[in-house]
C-alpha cells in the first residue's frame, strides 16, 4: 500500500482477494460442468446465454470465453496462499 499511499492492512486485501480468486474458480468449474451438458454443446442461441446466466450465474463472455478454451485450468491456481 506505501506504493499507492494507502492506508490499510494488506492481510485484509490479500484475504479478500484470495477469497474472489476462489469464488471465481469454482464459477468456472460450474461453468465447465453446466457447458458439458449436451444441451450446451452444439451453437447457443439467446435462450441458452439467459438460462445460463440468470440460472447458473454465467455472463455471456464467461461462457464465450469457457466454450473457446480461454479457461483450459485454473484449479490449484492461488492454492495454499
Amino acid at each position: 500500500f506505501d506504493h499507492f499511499r494507502q492506508d490499510g492492512d494488506p492481510g485484509l486485501v490479500r484475504r479478500l482477494l484470495v477469497e474472489e480468486e476462489r469464488r471465481f474458480r469454482r464459477l468456472l468449474e460450474r461453468g465447465r460442468n453446466v457447458l458439458a451438458r449436451p444441451r450446451f454443446r452444439g451453437p447457443l442461441g439467446e435462450e441458452d446465454f439467459h438460462y445460463l446466466h440468470d440460472t447458473h450465474g454465467l455472463p455471456r463472455e464467461l461462457v464465450t470465453s469457457l466454450r473457446e478454451g480461454e479457461y483450459p485450468e485454473t484449479r490449484g491456481v492461488g492454492a495454499g496462499r
